[in-house]
Parts: C-alpha cells; sequence; structure tokens
C-alpha cells in the first residue's frame, strides 16, 4: 500500500511539474522565424505582417491590415498558449516597469476594444498557421463570417 501510494503521489507531482511549467507553442510561432513576412487572405481583405531580427523571440508583432484600397496599421500578440490577438496600434500601450527596466515592453491594451480586430486560437505549423475560431471586435462584425484564417511564411 505504501509503494502505491508514492507512485500516485510521484506521478501526480511529475504530472503537475510538467503542465504547470511549458508552453507546448514555444519556438514554434511565427515570432520564431525572424525576418520573415506572414500573410493570410480572405475574402477582399488581406492581413501581414513581419517578424524581424529585433522583434523575433516577441509575442507583440506590427504589421498591416488591407481592404479595398484602405490600409491600417495593426499589431498584434501571441499568448502563451495558442491564442492570438490582433488590433489597431491605437491599442498598443508601453507597460514600463520601475522594479524592473528590462521587463518594460509594448503590449495590447484590450481596453480599447474599438481597436481590437480580431482573437482566436492558433495551430502552428513551420510555414503556416491558422486561426480558428476568429472573433472580431466590435468595429469590424462586417468580417464575422470569416472564422478562420491561414498566414503563410515567406523568407524575406
Amino acid at each position: 500500500m505504501k509503494i502505491f501510494r508514492k507512485t500516485i503521489a510521484g506521478l501526480l507531482f511529475f504530472s503537475l511539474l510538467t503542465m504547470s511549467s511549458c508552453d507546448i507553442n514555444a519556438g514554434r510561432r511565427p515570432s520564431n522565424y525572424p525576418d520573415t513576412l506572414w500573410t493570410a487572405t480572405a475574402d477582399d481583405i488581406v492581413i501581414s505582417f513581419t517578424v524581424t531580427e529585433e522583434t523575433a523571440g516577441f509575442r507583440v508583432f506590427y504589421g498591416s491590415f488591407q481592404r479595398d484600397k484602405d490600409t491600417i496599421d495593426i499589431c498584434g500578440k501571441f499568448d502563451y498558449g495558442n491564442g492570438v490577438y490582433f488590433a489597431t496600434t491605437e491599442a498598443l500601450k508601453y507597460y514600463y516597469d520601475s522594479s524592473f527596466p528590462e521587463m518594460s515592453k509594448y503590449d495590447i491594451d484590450y481596453s480599447v476594444t474599438a481597436a481590437i480586430l480580431f482573437e482566436g486560437y492558433c495551430t502552428y505549423g513551420p510555414n503556416e498557421f491558422t486561426i480558428q475560431k476568429a472573433r472580431w471586435g466590435e468595429s469590424y462584425q462586417q468580417f464575422r463570417e470569416i472564422t478562420e484564417l491561414t498566414f503563410t511564411r515567406e523568407v524575406l
């Protein structure tokens, strides 16, 4: 009985340790591929962003959203899980951490709801990633029928 309890306790400890400290998508996000352009086309829109040497490894990225002849600057953020958020640059905010200045960063301010383009969940591959269950922001409901976007990678 003692061996059984120790085995169960060991398995529980191991599973909690591995599940709480690993990011299953580490190294698979577009932000891990420097000098690349990622583009998705759906209906009459084109969404693209680049990953440069300066932005590689960071979860925030910059790009554009084009519809017909109109283009707006956008930013986005890959979550630690498989989530992704796209917004206009009005939602970008600099967060300064006085205790750890090196941890200061740009991030999306989600309270600027009118600036949120869409959010969704990603599946990653080496040359493309797909956003599934895309939920469009309140100012972009005309695109709500587009629930899946596939971005392809192009080396610059």
